[in-house]
């Protein structure tokens, strides 16, 4: 099948990262379904879906429904052993004032959280305050940590985010708004 049933469409405006190969070649997918995203006649759920390695088809029997905790799951990058760090947004930020708002350092609407697309969990890193202006939303993935831009909306930080702990710590100040890439030397 060309799409699962079980939510709505995958990705959203400028490239966010929303496809996600693990360890095992099995890829993920993920599904905003969200207002802040720019979506505004979505029915389904957001969530993750799977396509499981060596096969063309979606996996009806995976869907880890990120929504019915709370949560809207925007983009994420993979970090090994099943965890995904990802951008999220409360769904009580659904509402039509933050349309389009992850884009926006003046909508402070998302979060971030470790996904474990394998055992369906979900923990949210409460060392990084709530942001936005994700822009572009770079990811670094290097020595077990990934980096993230993170605004506040008076600030910007670069943050390391340890996917096993679920736990970041804030580093270098960004003079600007916010990072367009993050990359190693």
């Amino acid at each position: 099948t060309s799409k699962n049933a079980n939510t709505s469409p995958i990705g959203y405006y400028a490239g966010q990262p929303c496809v996600i190969e693990d360890d095992f070649g099995d890829h993920y997918f993920l599904s905003s379904s969200s207002l802040l995203a720019g979506y505004t006649q979505m029915t389904k759920p957001s969530g993750v879906t799977k396509i499981a390695s060596g096969s063309d088809s979606f996996d009806e029997n995976y869907f880890f429904d990120v929504e019915a905790l709370g949560y809207k799951v925007l983009s994420g990058v993979y970090a090994g052993n099943g965890k995904v760090v990802a951008r999220v947004s409360s769904v009580s930020n659904e509402i039509p004032d933050y349309s389009w708002g992850a884009f926006s350092v003046t909508t402070p609407a998302l979060f971030v959280a470790v996904i474990d697309v394998h055992n369906q969990t979900f923990n949210l890193v409460s060392d990084v305050p709530v942001h936005g202006g994700q822009y572009q939303t770079p990811y670094l993935v290097e020595n077990n940590s990934v980096y993230i831009s993170v605004n506040d909306g008076t600030d910007a930080y670069v943050y390391r985010v340890n996917p096993s702990s679920a736990t970041a710590e804030r580093g270098a100040k960004i003079i600007g708004n916010e990072l367009q890439a993050i990359a190693a030397n």
